[in-house]
């Protein structure tokens, strides 16, 4: 456990300096998709791997509030946090969505905020939104992790 964590602190810093104006502020979750072939549209035993990550732009990232102390309120609640997640522009507004997760997270960037992690259930897919304190909401891009 103590190696993932070490692992995800140097890709949170390397993908900070990589990508000019932008810092990752979250890796996850993993998620796989069965390959198949125009010769054999049945599922197969090879799964592509990807995990999701979300970044947001340093000018962003500095005009957020700094993480809550354990005896303070957070800005923005559960419940709002929410209903941002499901109004995503990406998302089919025409279709009810399920949320089946919501994580309170403070994320290791060298400023420290406060994010919701919203996992929702949309017409069969499941997507994850990150909503920060100031209710924009971000959207993940997919990486390669296979092997």
């Amino acid at each position: 456990m103590r190696t993932n964590s070490f692992l995800f602190l140097v890709s949170t810093l390397l993908a900070g300096l990589s990508s000019a104006g932008e810092v990752l502020l979250h890796n996850g979750p993993t998620v796989s998709t069965p390959v198949s072939s125009m010769e054999s549209p049945e599922k197969t035993s090879k799964e592509l791997e990807f995990i999701k990550q979300f970044f947001i732009d340093t000018g962003l990232l500095e005009k957020l509030p700094p993480a809550i102390d354990t005896t303070a309120s957070a800005p923005l609640g559960a419940i709002r946090a929410i209903e941002l997640a499901g109004k995503s522009d990406d998302l089919d507004k025409s279709r009810a969505f399920v949320v089946k997760r919501l994580e309170f997270l403070t994320t290791a960037t060298a400023k420290r905020v406060d994010f919701y992690l919203v996992e929702m259930q949309v017409n069969g897919s499941t997507e994850h939104r990150i909503v920060l304190m100031d209710g924009t909401v971000l959207k993940p891009r997919l990486k390669n992790v296979g092997k």
